[in-house]
This record gives structure tokens, sequence and C-alpha cells, in this order.
């Protein structure tokens, strides 16, 4: 195990590179919030898991060596 858990909640996340990145194990939760990148909204490497609900996410989204998105529902993907 590894990592840290993060909980963003009612913001607005916007970068140049990537907007979300979990390395390790970590997990990010994601409410009613806004997600931009210009590289992409969520990274995930090495493994962790994002888990969002009622958030916009503009950007693609990449998972590699495990991990996982879990859609609690109320989310829009935009790449």
């Amino acid at each position: 195990a590894g990592g840290c858990d993060i909980t963003i909640v009612n913001s607005q996340i916007r970068a140049g590179g990537w907007a979300i990145v979990i390395k390790g194990g970590g997990d990010v939760y994601v409410d009613q919030s806004e997600v931009t990148g210009q590289e992409g909204s969520v990274q995930i490497l090495g493994g962790g898991d994002l888990h969002a609900s009622g958030t916009s996410f503009k950007g693609r989204r990449v998972v590699q060596g495990g991990g996982d998105i879990r859609d609690g529902g109320g989310n829009t993907w935009t790449e």
C-alpha cells in the first residue's frame, strides 16, 4: 500500500498539464467540481483510484499500471 487520500469538493481545478495525477496507490475523491487540464483531466499511474460524482471533467483520461476510475454518477467527461 502507499499514497494518500485526498477529497476535493465544490472546486475548480484548471491546469496547463494534467489536472489530477494519482500515483502509487493514493485515492482521490472528487464531488461537485470542475476539472480541466490541457494535457488531460486525470492520469493514474501505478495504482490508485479516482472516485467521482457530480463532476465535469474536460480533457483525456489515462490509467496505466493499475488503478481505476470509479464513477459514482452525475459526471460528464469531455475529451
